[in-house]
């Protein structure tokens, strides 16, 4: 955790930020097996896309549900699943999270104290993943409590004594515990206002099974088959509309929010009527099924809305899979026209933005290599700006800016991304624009994922978008006014 990175201005230790290093441990293995080369990555990541499938198929059976199938076509479907398949921690860390719901709930381990140690030993792993997992150790207390398994509530010790150990590590090396000295926002009522709003509006956004749940609930009525093709044609017209501006784009963008927000409202009444209806109307007593379901949805919900400093889809994806198993139970009497008809339509929005998303990512590794073919020859090339352009910048060989040093020389050259998150470039540097790289807007993306990075920090995880993806700047450092103190603190790079 006392390696170096560069996440925000200068190059800080890695216990300075968020995550605990299980995942990057597992990235490293690979890497030194088969190099950094994306497509391994990649594939790499997506065994775990793979065995959260077949769990999250596996767990609909434990839980009866009639639409397994048609319940894991909605699940891998969902737009925050399928495209948050890159190299962050929360599909391998919801991928630990189903294993240790489909260990609470399988019901032929033996002996019983079996399950409890294999799920605590699956949270304890995805603890090192994630600290988000930590209201899990609640879903597990209470599942022991509402069972009466009293003698097994030890089990909950392994993964506090494994936050322990590794809280003993990091005292050791750092002489700092990183899970209680992570960064984070003062909370205060406006913040937690429009988190909860935030965390609402983005379930709406990337759950198009929310149509679904809508058509099962009324099959009696055979109108209902017209529902979802209904819903496809006004989205279609309405991005026909806003390409053609008919409708003035930030209107429409204002309509797609106020359906996310009210789809996830909906989405949310479908919860607490499915569990009403199978605890109190059915059984008279409240299922444990529907404890365990609920207190995962309510615990991970709760805790991204107080420590996470935005909410993005990743975040609210964690919840997916318990919101599906719970909404499930609307969909025994659906039928296989409409259960087609639903999974087309969410694949069709879903495939959309995935396609629009590779395109924002792919834009730029292009222009890293383009940049670096403009500058060829040029020994000094300096670069800012984070998230996937630092990866491509590094990989050709530009050199990372600090803020807080005088690193220029007259004659260097910067390269700078605008619409990414950058650090500054340090005072006294006098910088000459001489290029520039952009790429036309492309229709592609007109359903983006990347107008002002909203599926990766903002509510409304998608939108409309006219706007060109990114443009890089090429500067030549034209003259350096440089402190003495400076120059004795930091001495020009040879």
């Amino acid at each position: 955790m006392s390696g170096l990175i560069n996440w925000d201005e200068n190059k800080e230790p890695m216990y300075m930020a968020n995550q605990p290093p299980l995942y990057f441990y597992f990235v490293a293995v690979v890497s030194s097996l088969f190099g950094t080369n994306e497509l391994v990555l990649h594939f790499f990541q997506s065994l775990f896309t793979l065995f959260s499938l077949l769990v999250f198929y596996e767990i609909t059976k434990l839980l009866q549900l009639k639409k397994g199938l048609l319940l894991t076509a909605l699940f891998a479907f969902c737009p925050a699943f399928l495209i948050n398949q890159n190299l962050m921690v929360d599909v391998p860390l919801l991928c630990f999270d189903l294993l240790f719901l489909y260990y609470l709930l399988k019901p032929d381990v033996s002996p019983e104290t079996s399950r409890y140690w294999k799920a605590s030993l699956v949270l304890s792993l995805s603890l090192l993943i994630k600290y988000t997992n930590i209201p899990l150790l609640v879903v597990l207390i209470i599942t022991l409590l509402w069972r009466k398994q009293y003698r097994l509530l030890y089990v909950v010790l392994i993964p506090l004594a494994v936050l322990g150990l590794w809280s003993l590590w990091n005292y050791a090396e750092f002489s700092a515990v990183h899970i209680i000295n992570r960064p984070r926002n003062p909370m205060t009522i406006a913040l937690f206002t429009k988190n909860i709003i935030d965390f609402i509006t983005c379930l709406g956004a990337i759950s198009p099974f929310s149509i679904a749940f809508i058509v099962a609930y009324f099959s009696r009525f055979k109108i209902i088959n017209f529902f979802a093709p209904g819903i496809a044609l006004l989205f279609i017209g309405l991005t026909i509309g806003t390409a053609k501006n008919r409708i003035f784009i930030l209107d429409s963008n204002d309509i797609l929010s106020t359906v996310f927000l009210l789809n996830g409202l909906l989405i949310v009444v479908f919860i607490v009527a499915s569990i009403w209806r199978n605890s109190f109307t059915s059984r008279k007593s409240i299922d444990g099924t529907d404890v365990l379901l609920f207190m995962w949805i309510a615990a991970v919900s709760g805790f991204v809305i107080l420590f996470a400093p935005f909410i993005a889809s990743r975040h609210v994806l964690l919840i997916i899979p318990a919101v599906l198993f719970l909404g499930g139970r609307w969909l025994d009497t659906i039928s296989k026209t409409n259960s087609l008809q639903t999974v087309f339509l969410a694949a069709s929005i879903t495939i959309i933005l995935a396609v629009s998303d590779w395109i924002f990512a792919d834009f730029y590794r292009q222009k890293a290599r383009e940049a670096a073919n403009v500058l060829a020859g040029q020994k000094r090339v300096w670069t800012v700006g984070h998230w996937g352009w630092q990866w491509y910048a590094h990989a050709n060989g530009f050199r990372e800016v600090q803020a807080d040093s005088m690193q220029f020389r007259p004659g260097d050259y910067l390269v700078k991304p605008l619409g990414i998150d950058s650090q500054r470039v340090p005072d006294g540097v006098i910088l000459q624009p001489v290029n520039y790289l952009t790429s036309p807007f492309n229709w592609l993306t007109f359903v983006s994922t990347s107008y002002y990075n909203c599926f990766y920090g903002r509510g409304a995880a998608w939108a409309y978008s006219r706007f060109p993806i990114d443009t890089i700047k090429i500067y030549r450092v034209t003259s350096v006014s440089v402190k003495r103190d400076q120059v004795a603190e930091n001495p020009p790079i040879k």
